[in-house]
C-alpha cells in the first residue's frame, strides 16, 4: 500500500490533523475527501461552534454530539433563537464543556438546565447586556409585579454549578442580595477548580438597590454592590482563598485595599490581572461609580506589587492614569533590585488626559523616568497594546473637528518607533488595529515587522478582548 494510502485511512492521525485546526472551511473540505476522512474529521469540525447562525442551521444535525464548546456572541441585528429552541440543541450536545453568552439575556431556565444535565461544564462564561436591568425595570406593571417575560429573565440562580474551571458573569443585575449568596455559594463549591474569574455588575442594579422604593430598599442585608462584600461574605462561608491564574474585576468589584481581596484569591499564583477602573453610570447616566469613588482614594494596584505576585504577566487597565503608572514603576524597580527581569505585558484601553493639547505630554509620560525611582527605565515591558478608541476628557469642546479624534492621530503624536525604542524589553506593541514585533540587534536600533490578524493571534496579550463592552 503506497505512503499516501496508509496515512488516508490512518484514524489516529486523521483524528490528530482534525485536532489541530480550527479552520472551519479547511475542516469541511477535508470531510468531503472520502468516508474515512468524514468519520474522523467531523468531530473536530463541530468541537467548537461559535456562531448563532450557524447554530440555528444545525437545530437537527445529529453530530452536534461531537459540540464541546459553544460560544455565541450576538448583536443587535442577531436573530433571536427561542427558548425551546435553544433547550433542542442543549439536548444534542451531552457532552458540553463550555458555554459561553454575550450580550443577549439568557432566561433563566437555561441556566437549570445547564446545572442540572451538563455535569461535564467547567466553562461558563455569560455576558448580559448593559441595559439589561434598566429594560427589566421598564416592564413593571402598575401593580408593582413583573410582566411574564421579565420574570423568566430576573429569577437568575447559579449557585448550584460545581467543579468550575472558568467563571465569566458580566453585568450581573436583579436581586444583588441573592447573587451575593449565589456567588459565595458557587465559589466555595469552585474554591478547588477554578483558575479564572471575571465578574462585573450591572451599574442600574446598584442604582435601584439604593434609591428608596425600589427592590429590597432598607434591609441591612448587604449586597453585590463592592468586592469588600463579596470577599466578608466568601470568608465568613469558610472559603479557602482561591488559586486562581485569572482576575478580572468590573468598575464596582475594585479592590481599594489589599486587606479586602487576600480572603477570596491567593496572590501568588495570579497571572493575569484585569481592572476596569473606569467610572460606572446607568443607562440614563446617574453616576454610581464617579472619579475617585467619591472621595475614596483609587483601585490598590499595589496589591499587585512582585513581592505578592511572583507570576504576573500581563496587566490590563482601562484607564491609564497616574496611579497606574506608579504601580509600574513600583513594579520595575522591584524587579530590578530582586535582579529579575520584568515578564509584565501591559493593556489600557484609554488614556487619561485634560484637553486634547496636553495629550502629547501625557502620552510622552509612558516615556519619561519617574524621580521617586532613580535609575530605574522609564517602561521596560514584554508587550505593550494601546487600544485608546477616545480620549478621557470631561468635556470636548472642539465644534468643527471630529469627536472623538481619528485613531491615527495617536501613532502621529507617539510614533511607534519611540516607544519600542525607549521600552527596552518590548517584543510586541500594538495600536489600536495595527500590531508591530520588535526585534533588536546589538548596536543597532529597534526594528518593527508589522503582523497580519492571522499573526497576532497567536500572541497572548492581543489574542482577546478584555474590555469588550463596559458595565457602568
Amino acid at each position: 500500500m503506497a505512503a499516501l494510502s496508509r496515512f488516508a485511512v490512518n484514524t489516529c492521525v486523521l483524528r490528530v490533523l482534525g485536532e489541530q485546526s480550527q479552520n472551519k472551511r479547511l475542516l469541511y473540505n477535508l470531510c468531503l475527501v472520502n468516508k474515512e476522512f468524514h468519520y474522523n474529521i467531523t468531530p473536530s469540525l463541530y468541537r467548537i461552534i461559535d456562531s448563532h447562525v450557524e447554530l440555528i442551521d444545525a437545530v437537527n444535525n445529529p453530530h452536534l454530539f461531537w459540540t464541546r464548546e459553544l460560544r455565541l456572541h450576538f448583536h443587535r441585528s442577531s436573530p433571536k433563537i427561542s427558548t425551546p429552541s435553544m433547550v433542542q440543541l442543549l439536548s444534542r450536545m451531552p457532552d458540553l464543556e463550555t458555554f459561553q453568552w454575550s450580550r443577549r439575556p439568557l432566561e433563566a431556565c437555561i441556566v437549570r438546565l445547564l446545572q442540572k444535565d451538563f455535569p461535564k461544564l467547567r466553562h461558563l462564561l455569560i455576558s448580559f447586556p448593559r441595559d439589561m436591568e434598566f429594560g427589566i425595570m421598564m416592564a413593571l406593571e402598575s401593580d408593582g409585579r413583573y410582566c411574564p417575560e421579565a420574570v423568566a429573565l430576573y429569577a437568575q440562580d447559579f449557585s448550584s454549578f460545581k467543579n468550575l474551571t472558568s467563571l465569566t458573569i458580566k453585568g450581573i443585575y436583579g436581586d444583588l442580595r441573592s447573587s451575593l449568596q449565589q456567588l459565595t455559594q458557587v465559589l466555595c463549591q469552585c474554591s478547588h477548580t477554578l483558575q479564572s474569574l471575571e465578574l462585573s455588575v450591572s451599574a442600574d442594579a446598584v442604582w435601584w438597590h439604593r434609591e428608596p422604593g425600589f427592590i429590597n430598599y432598607g434591609q441591612d442585608d448587604p449586597f453585590l454592590e463592592s468586592l469588600e462584600n463579596l470577599c466578608a461574605s466568601y470568608a465568613r462561608a469558610g472559603g479557602q482563598p482561591l488559586q486562581l491564574e485569572t482576575l478580572k474585576l468590573g468598575p464596582l468589584l475594585l479592590p481599594y485595599e489589599e486587606a479586602e481581596l487576600t480572603p477570596l484569591v491567593s496572590l501568588r499564583r495570579l497571572e493575569e490581572v484585569a481592572l476596569d477602573n473606569m467610572p460606572a453610570y446607568t443607562t440614563e447616566g446617574e453616576p454610581v461609580r464617579e472619579w475617585g469613588d467619591g472621595g475614596k482614594r483609587g483601585a490598590a494596584f499595589e496589591a499587585f506589587r512582585p513581592e505578592n505576585c511572583p507570576n504576573l504577566r500581563r496587566f490590563t487597565v482601562a484607564l491609564f492614569a497616574k496611579d497606574v503608572r506608579e504601580f509600574l514603576f513600583c513594579h520595575i524597580a522591584a524587579n530590578q533590585e530582586a535582579n529579575r527581569t520584568n515578564p509584565l505585558a501591559l493593556s489600557f484601553q484609554f488614556i487619561e488626559d485634560r484637553g486634547l493639547l496636553d495629550w502629547h505630554a501625557n502620552a510622552a509620560s509612558l516615556l519619561r523616568s519617574n524621580p521617586k525611582y532613580p535609575g530605574v527605565p522609564p517602561v521596560k515591558l514584554r508587550m505593550m497594546e494601546l487600544i485608546l478608541d477616545y480620549f478621557m476628557d470631561e468635556e470636548p469642546i472642539w465644534e468643527d473637528e471630529e469627536w472623538p479624534p481619528p485613531e491615527p492621530r495617536l501613532q502621529e503624536i507617539l510614533p511607534p518607533q519611540k516607544v519600542a525604542a525607549a521600552c527596552q524589553g518590548l517584543r510586541y506593541l500594538k495600536y489600536g488595529g495595527d500590531c508591530w514585533r520588535v526585534t533588536r540587534h546589538e548596536g543597532e536600533e529597534a526594528e518593527l515587522e508589522r503582523l497580519t490578524p492571522d499573526q497576532w493571534e497567536g500572541v497572548e496579550l492581543f489574542s482577546f478582548s478584555t474590555f469588550d463592552e463596559f458595565y457602568g
